[in-house]
């Protein structure tokens, strides 16, 4: 077996697919151990800084899995940069080169470079990977041999 990745970030809206980030979580921290994926809600401590969290733990960090739902694109045109932490953390990841993989879920569909506001462009170039309801311990395992 190679060795798993050191750190795993996932991004995703609250609003659109916290439950199936939650899952995809715990499923990769069963797999590498919770030490080695980041989750915000559950790994940023009450009275610290959200967004220099983010920074600091993705420039340390070799892989981001950004799940996208079925509103992520429409919400990410909704809100504007300074107030939009996804938006944020994509950015950054893109921008340092780290392995951004984009992770469809609840039937959503791979964002256009057109529907991306610009400094995200990159994901659209990204292969995605599904991960469906009804086959999600599959789709999880391909996930992880991804992050391999």
């Amino acid at each position: 077996m190679s060795n798993p990745v050191a750190s795993v970030f996932l991004s995703y809206r609250r609003e659109d697919s916290a439950g199936h980030a939650g899952r995809i979580c715990e499923h990769l921290a069963s797999v590498f151990g919770p030490e080695h994926v980041f989750m915000d809600v559950q790994d940023i401590a009450p009275g610290q800084d959200f967004a220099d969290s983010i920074e600091q733990t993705i420039s340390s960090c070799q892989a981001v899995v950004v799940v996208i739902g079925p509103r992520w694109a429409a919400d990410l045109k909704a809100r504007s940069a300074g107030e939009d932490f996804v938006r944020h953390e994509v950015a950054v990841a893109l921008r340092r080169k780290v392995t951004v993989i984009p992770v469809l879920v609840g039937g959503a569909v791979m964002p256009s470079a057109r529907d991306l506001p610009e400094g995200l462009t990159a994901l659209s170039r990204r292969q995605a990977l599904e991960i469906r309801d009804a086959r999600f311990d599959d789709d999880a395992k391909l996930l992880a041999a991804a992050l391999r």
